[in-house]
């Protein structure tokens, strides 16, 4: 696993595997949380019991480092993303998209 930085930016890709399998209304299994999880793996390597949600207060990523200390990054809710989850959740037709989203590591 590569060193994750305080701050960094991930280019998300949100695919059509993603809409489809992606559930309404559950921020840790919608679209864009499978996508963000799956950037982050791209660009860091696999880390220990990944998890990222989304929901109106913005994307979080959750992680455990080496030392099993829990790991927290929060993401700058684009406008193209908190579109998609509202016609997402309100059960519309969604295309795939590509964004790049700021993450901010809290430290404890």
């Amino acid at each position: 696993m590569k060193t994750i930085p305080n701050e960094f930016k991930l280019s998300i890709n949100v695919l059509e595997s993603d809409i489809d399998e992606g559930i309404r209304f559950d921020c840790d299994n919608c679209p864009i949380a499978r996508a963000v999880k799956r950037a982050f793996m791209d660009e860091f390597g696999p880390v220990d019991d990944l998890d990222s949600s989304v929901d109106g207060g913005g994307i979080k990523l959750f992680w455990y480092d080496e030392a099993h200390r829990l790991q927290v990054a929060d993401g700058v809710q684009t406008d193209k993303c908190a579109e998609f989850i509202g016609w997402f959740d309100d059960g519309h037709v969604v295309q795939p998209f590509q964004e790049e989203i700021s993450f901010s590591r809290i430290l404890f």
